[in-house]
């Protein structure tokens, strides 16, 4: 007796959604290679969940499956498995095995994203601080739409093009009409015009001299009194915390030793 597993199971309805994804109307179901051809279709990377947001990747691999006409549950499911890295298809054979390659969509999803949604602020807190330090312009204001939208991609393009130049400098920024630039789209057409002024712009720096502890102690402003006693280096008007009455009694004290 033949024994069916679950991965023959999965490759053969993969094989069934590569008919509709290929010109030719016969396939060779015994060649399994053909199953790499589903990841030459799809616009997609496969799924890294060290360095890839969760909702925005499963939203563009619905957006895929829908392209190609993969609505089918059991056709979704079947063509997950092709776009997880090692150590995500643990997931996938869990999920496998708990609920079926016949199981709705709906389940696989909410799971995928409980498992692997990222539940710190990091991200976002990366998204939101990234800001042009130096090379293009135009480079910079289309890496932080792509971080801004991974952590929301619901975000309205006012608010997408506000947080964008917010990071831009302000040489930059003065010359930008908010009322005028409403969407990322003009807001990277005027990134173009800028760019040159940004290569040719000359780089200031302000350099400020780091004196050691002992010169800065000097620089501090001296103790009059104990000055006057040769002690200039020694005491200053924070390390000399006693009274001026203590201080004077004390001179006065020393000047007498020094005249006997």
């Amino acid at each position: 007796m033949t024994q069916v597993t679950s991965q023959s199971i999965t490759d053969g309805k993969l094989l069934e959604i590569l008919e509709k994804l290929s010109d030719k109307s016969n396939i060779n179901k015994e060649n399994h290679s053909n199953l790499n051809k589903l990841n030459e279709k799809f616009v997609l990377k496969k799924f890294d969940n060290k360095t890839t947001n969760a909702k925005q990747w499963l939203q563009s691999f619905e957006s895929e499956c829908t392209r190609f006409n993969l609505n089918g549950d059991t056709e979704r499911i079947s063509a997950l498995r092709l776009f997880l890295n090692d150590s995500e298809n643990d997931w996938y054979g869990s999920m496998l095995i708990q609920h079926g390659l016949d199981s709705l969509w709906k389940i696989w999803k909410v799971s995928f994203l409980k498992t692997f949604a990222d539940k710190s602020w990091s991200s976002v807190m990366y998204a939101l601080n990234f800001k042009h330090f130096n090379g293009s312009l135009l480079e910079y204001a289309l890496k932080k739409q792509r971080l801004l939208l991974e952590y929301n991609s619901e975000i309205d393009t006012r608010t997408l093009t506000d947080l964008i130049v917010a990071g831009l400098p302000t040489y930059i920024t003065s010359k930008l009409d908010r009322q005028e630039i409403t969407d990322p789209t003009l807001l990277f057409s005027a990134m173009q015009m800028h760019e040159n002024q940004n290569k040719n712009r000359p780089k200031h720096f302000t350099e400020t001299k780091r004196f050691s502890k002992s010169e800065a102690e000097y620089k501090k402003p001296a103790c009059q009194i104990c000055y006057k006693m040769g002690k200039k280096t020694d005491f200053t008007l924070k390390t000399c915390v006693g009274s001026r009455k203590t201080r004077m009694t004390v001179a006065n004290t020393v000047k007498l030793d020094v005249g006997n």
